[in-house]
């Protein structure tokens, strides 16, 4: 009897792989009968190496004279081949590797008899780090599970698969603004140099670029600076995303200066005895002022003596600044000069003189 083969085909065996000769029978002869399979092979399912034995034949009339004996075969059923398809892979956020998961379940088993029971496992690997969609995952080592895994043979233990890759979410800290001199506007400039981000996986690089405003354009210390616009750089910026474009910083406005309040004038007055001015600042000008600001002055002054004459110079002292902007500047002086007339007083009229008596000399002459 001869050793049969088979492919798994999930059918019972039933004899046909097999083939039986007959030996030293004499030309002509024939023995009847069918032959009749059993062993272990009888009535077998699943791949393996099986026993087969034969019977069925029997010696009568002219072949009375065969004594009939029977040596056993085998039959091997072989793993049947499979290829697989549709094969997925995990979606994942990034993480800096290429590590990625096989979903076993998206796998179709092409050449599967019925409803056989199969699954698949293998290591994983998108072709490189980086976020994408519908990204190739290189698949290797893959083999068979399942109840019915010992049936089938994979024809190759390798394949791809198609994943995603996501950014990962992060925060940016650290982000600086400058100090100003008040120049009327919230315009601020930040700083990102050491900025750092919250969530970046070790060894990536990352940087950032972002503007700022104060909050408003009076000066001040600690004013809160509003970051805003923040965006990613770097080589690895494309596998991440903010999980806020804005933050906040502080940062100082100082003053302004004034460097010189003129348009001051003084009022001319008659001689009073003493150095006293009256100053007019309406005229005033504020050489540092930002266009658009509202200021005025206060101030005092004084001749630089009592006297009567013209033209002559008052120093004006205790320059004070007003207005809605007042506070954004401070005076590199508070002193000036300008110049006023102290005109002379009129004496309207001299009383109190008097006249001595005489005795008659023929004059007019009097002593007073």
């Amino acid at each position: 009897m001869s050793n049969g083969t088979k492919v798994y085909d999930g059918t019972a065996y039933a004899g046909g792989a097999n083939t039986t000769t007959l030996s030293n029978l004499v030309a002509g002869n024939v023995l009847p009968g069918t032959p009749v399979y059993a062993g272990s092979a009888a009535g077998v399912v699943n791949a393996g190496t099986y026993a087969v034995s034969v019977s069925g034949y029997y010696a009568t009339g002219g072949q009375s004279a065969y004594a009939i004996s029977y040596i056993d075969g085998g039959l091997v059923i072989t793993p049947r081949l499979l290829t697989l398809s549709g094969a997925t892979a995990g979606n994942k956020v990034y993480d800096g590797t290429t590590a990625a998961t096989l979903n076993a379940g998206s796998v179709v088993f092409n050449g599967k008899i019925g409803s056989d029971v199969l699954t698949v496992a293998g290591a994983a690997a998108f072709t490189d780090k980086n976020v994408g969609t519908g990204k190739t995952v290189n698949l290797s080592g893959l083999s068979l599970g399942g109840a019915d895994a010992a049936n089938y043979a994979l024809q190759t233990t390798t394949g791809s698969a198609v994943g995603d890759i996501t950014p990962k979410a992060l925060t940016v800290t650290g982000i600086t603004a400058g100090n100003k001199v008040y120049d009327g506007t919230t315009a601020a400039t930040v700083s990102t140099a050491g900025a750092t981000f919250a969530g970046m996986v070790n060894g990536d690089s990352l940087n950032a670029t972002a503007s700022g405003a104060f909050g408003d354009k009076n000066a001040a210390t600690g004013k809160t600076v509003n970051v805003s616009g923040i965006t990613l750089g770097g080589i690895d910026a494309g596998n991440y995303t903010l999980a806020s474009s804005t933050a906040s910083t502080t940062a100082d406005i100082s003053r302004a200066a004034i460097n010189a309040v003129t348009g001051i004038t003084a009022g001319g007055k008659v001689y009073d005895g003493t150095a006293t001015a009256t100053v007019n600042t309406n005229g005033a000008t504020f050489a540092g002022m930002v266009n658009g600001d509202s200021l005025n002055a206060t101030a005092s002054g004084v001749f630089t003596d009592k006297n009567a004459a013209t033209g002559k110079t008052v120093n004006v002292s205790g320059i004070a600044l007003g207005g809605a902007d007042a506070g954004n500047y401070t005076l590199t002086s508070n002193t000036a000069s300008t110049t006023a007339d102290i005109s002379r007083a009129a004496i309207n009229a001299v009383t109190g003189i008097t006249a001595g008596s005489k005795v008659y000399d023929g004059t007019a002459t009097a002593t007073v």
